[in-house]
């Protein structure tokens, strides 16, 4: 995005924005697995099947006190991504939090959430992100 009525400027400006939109989604955990380098011994990325059946590995998004008491397998999260791969995989794929359904009850089977309206994608940090 540009400011209205700036001039073209080469490198970076104040007057330029990059805005990059992204997707949230949810899925159930179905496997922690192990950390390499300064993760090991705790969590270094979760085993996510989505609804439709795709599975993939999501390690990045989380701090380091999810890494040592990360989501229980079956349990539903939010995650965000920027589009898919040829293979219908989520791109770039960060944690978000746990998804909580509408009378606020962490989620953590697949059948009882199995519309994505009765959902609210909220972030689940003990914070309020």
């Amino acid at each position: 995005l540009r400011k209205p009525g700036s001039q073209y400027k080469a490198g970076r400006s104040a007057n330029l924005l990059k805005v990059k939109s992204f997707q949230e989604n949810v899925g159930t955990v179905i496997q922690h697995l192990p950390g390499k380098g300064r993760n090991q011994g705790r969590m270094g990325s979760l085993l996510i099947e989505m609804d439709n059946g795709i599975r993939f590995r999501l390690g990045g998004g989380f701090k380091d006190a999810e890494r040592e008491n990360p989501p229980a397998p079956g349990t539903r999260i939010v995650f965000k991504h920027y589009g898919y791969t040829k293979t219908n995989k989520p791109k770039k794929v960060s944690f978000s939090g746990k998804a909580i359904n509408m009378k606020g009850r962490h989620s953590k089977n697949k059948s009882s959430n199995q519309k994505n309206s009765k959902l609210y994608l909220k972030r689940y940090r003990g914070q309020g992100r």
